[in-house]
């Protein structure tokens, strides 16, 4: 019953790209949890360090 919400206004940048939801999420994981990292289709480009 407690969730904290957090909205932004995405800026207009000249070529960023169209159409991107971001998420913010905080989970509480064990420590020695590793994420995996999902972006799909052209969203890749956004965080190419983090592709396989």
């Amino acid at each position: 019953n407690d969730t904290a919400l957090l909205d932004a206004l995405e800026l207009d940048v000249k070529g960023s790209m169209p159409r991107v939801v971001r998420i913010l999420m905080h989970v509480n994981v064990p420590r020695d949890f590793k994420p995996k990292h999902i972006y799909l289709g052209d969203a890749a480009q956004l965080r190419p360090d983090l592709l396989e």
